[in-house]
This record gives C-alpha cells, sequence and structure tokens, in this order.
C-alpha cells in the first residue's frame, strides 16, 4: 500500500515517478499522432477554402460574360463567321467534382450539385465552340464568301434591322447558285449555333439549369460559404492544446485507475 506524501509539489512528482516509462512514451506517441492528424484534417480544410477562392475568382473574371443575360435575343452576327466566342475554363470546379463525394461535407450538398450542373453546362458551351470553329474552317472558301455578303448586305450596319438582314440572307436560298444555297445553309448553321450559346446555355435567370442563373447562384452560396467557413471545421482543429489537455487528463485518470 502506497503513503501519499503531504505536499503537493512532493505528490506531484510522486504520481509522475510510479508512471511507467513505457506508458509514458506510448502517451506521447499517441498525442505526436493526434496532432499530425489533426494539421491533415486542417490542411484539408485550408486547402478546401483555397480552393472555392479560386472558384470565386473564376467566377468573377467571367462574370462580364456569363453575369450577362439573354431572353430569345438575336443578333445579326450571330450569322458570321467572324463571330468567334472564346472557350471558358473553371479549372476549380473541375478540382471541386474530381475530390468527390468522400469531402462533400466541408461544402454543402446543394453547392455541390451546383457545382456539378455548372461544369456539365461549361463541357457543353466548349463543345458547342468546338462544333462552330470546325464549321466554319471545314470551308475556309466559302465562310469568306459569307462573311464578304453580310458585310454588303448591312452586318455592320446598324440603320439596317435585323428583319431586314434576314430577308437579304433568305434571298440566297431561293437563288438557284450552289455557292449561294450553301452559303444560306451555312449562315443558319452558325446562327444557330450562337442561338444555343446564348439563349440556351447562358439564358437567364428563369432556369437552374442556364449558366447565367448557376453563376449567380453558385457566387452567392459560395461567399455565404466562406463567411462562415471557420465555424465547419472541427472543434479538435481550432485549438490544439485543447487536444493536448483532454489527452492528458484521460491518460492521467487510467493511470490514476491502474495504480488503484
Amino acid at each position: 500500500m502506497y503513503i501519499l506524501p503531504n505536499s503537493v509539489i512532493d505528490f506531484a512528482w510522486f504520481y509522475i515517478s510510479i508512471i511507467k516509462s513505457t506508458d509514458l512514451l506510448a502517451f506521447i506517441a499517441i498525442i505526436l499522432a493526434l496532432l499530425a492528424y489533426r494539421k491533415s484534417v486542417l490542411d484539408k480544410y485550408d486547402s478546401w477554402k483555397s480552393l472555392l477562392e479560386s472558384f470565386t475568382d473564376e467566377l468573377r473574371a467571367q462574370a462580364a460574360w456569363l453575369a450577362g443575360y439573354y431572353a430569345n435575343s438575336q443578333d445579326k452576327m450571330w450569322f458570321s463567321p467572324d463571330k468567334i466566342v472564346y472557350k471558358i475554363s473553371f479549372e476549380s470546379a473541375k478540382e471541386i467534382l474530381r475530390r468527390g463525394i468522400s469531402d462533400s461535407k466541408i461544402i454543402s450538398a446543394d453547392l455541390a450539385k451546383n457545382i456539378a450542373f455548372f461544369n456539365e453546362r461549361i463541357e457543353a458551351f466548349n463543345q458547342l465552340l468546338d462544333y462552330q470553329k470546325t464549321t466554319i474552317s471545314s470551308d475556309p472558301a466559302l465562310s469568306g464568301k459569307l462573311q464578304h455578303f453580310l458585310d454588303q448586305n448591312g452586318l455592320r450596319n446598324n440603320s439596317i434591322l435585323f428583319p431586314v438582314f434576314v430577308s437579304s440572307i433568305g434571298r440566297l436560298q431561293a437563288s438557284r447558285v450552289k455557292v449561294n444555297q450553301n452559303m444560306f445553309a451555312l449562315a443558319y448553321r452558325l446562327y444557330f449555333i450562337n442561338d444555343i450559346i446564348h439563349n440556351q446555355l447562358i439564358g437567364t435567370m428563369g432556369n437552374d439549369m442556364y449558366l447565367h442563373r448557376l453563376h449567380s447562384v453558385i457566387s452567392e452560396k459560395i461567399t455565404a460559404e466562406l463567411e462562415k467557413y471557420d465555424l465547419r471545421k472541427p472543434f479538435f482543429t481550432k485549438n490544439p492544446w485543447l487536444l493536448i489537455v483532454m489527452s492528458l487528463l484521460i491518460f492521467l485518470l487510467l493511470e490514476s485507475l491502474w495504480i488503484i
């Protein structure tokens, strides 16, 4: 039976002296493992935060394009081979999807769903642009003739309104000259491509699948996520000393039970 010393200091030294060195080493190893785990979790959350911030920057960079809206819009330039829309890239959206379900609790399921839809629409957008370029470049001579015809018939003349301009293109179809009929077909193929790009892919706020709508919704949700982001972190990542003290108390409790 042990006789406990009177002073607190003596008691502390006594308590430490009866702890087995193997137990102490095991405890230190556990503490180091917990701290390493805490750092890995914290790094993951910090990485996600940087990823969301990068995505926000990409959304902001494309705001001049995707923040605009198109509701049954029409434009004379949509018939033109000179109307080139450049591809847009959101590498952060791809990375968010690549990380998959395992990290989905870091952001809301609703936001993850919106980003998935957004990425699909961006892929469709870029694929359509590839088709547009292929259509224009498949017969450069015909594209050049069409561009010349459109310029002559008021493509860039604001005084010639859209209905009048369309009527001039319609006359190509009635022509018996094959090249004119081919120009008509090319003009409307380009028009329909641009119609899909603008009215059906970018669109308006009226449909959750339009890029305009998704751009707006995702921007708002990421801003809200980042504002409360630190609150989503597990409690043990916020203060390493709390983890150490809790582990120490558990260790001392177990050791005291062993001594008794």
